[in-house]
């Protein structure tokens, strides 16, 4: 069975502040519309990165508490080339809500800097997240560049994470090819 984990992108989402704040989507804006890959240079990805074993991290209901290795790392069995998707709940509980579209920036989990090289570590595929980003504000961008400067990269905004019925599975990553863009739109598809 496949299911599609990926944030339509819908201009008429009130939630989405890209189509709300009147400057318009250029094409570097475009690439962080909806599930997205945040990365500098897409040239040098390979193609068969996008295809990979995938596993699920429960860390559900840790708003405001930064997702350390103690909380997962004795559940689940990391392996090299794993795409790592971290359910937080997040997305789910407040995607629709006028919280979220207010305070998008505010009180979305955060994985810690010790998680982020864990990951590295391991040399896993990709790190996903059902939320805006592995960290929020001003640490979004360097946490992105730094796992970037570690051939790993991270995909934002993943949904329907509740109708996986296993925690591990096969994922595939199609991203948009832009050129000129810090973002990659992609669909994500999961095969149970």
């Amino acid at each position: 069975m496949l299911i599609d984990l990926t944030l339509p992108i819908d201009e008429q989402d009130k939630n989405n502040p890209f189509f709300n704040d009147k400057t318009g989507v250029s094409v570097a804006r475009l690439g962080h519309l909806g599930t997205h890959l945040d990365i500098m240079d897409v040239e040098n990805l390979e193609l068969d990165r996008f295809i990979s074993p995938a596993k699920i991290v429960h860390v559900e209901n840790m708003f405001n508490h930064q997702v350390e290795p103690s909380d997962f790392v004795n559940k689940v069995d990391i392996q090299k080339g794993d795409f790592v998707i971290f359910k937080t709940d997040w997305f789910k509980t407040y995607y629709r809500t006028d919280f979220y579209l207010g305070h998008p920036e505010i009180g979305h989990p955060e994985l810690s800097d010790k998680t982020l090289e864990l990951l590295i570590q391991k040399e896993v595929n990709f790190i996903g997240i059902d939320a805006a980003g592995v960290k929020r504000k001003e640490d979004h961008r360097k946490a992105d560049q730094f796992c970037a400067d570690h051939n790993i990269f991270v995909i934002e905004n993943i949904v329907n994470l509740e109708k996986l019925k296993q925690d591990d599975f096969r994922i595939y990553c199609f991203p948009l090819h832009l050129k000129n863009s810090s973002g990659l739109p992609v669909r994500l598809i999961a095969e149970i």
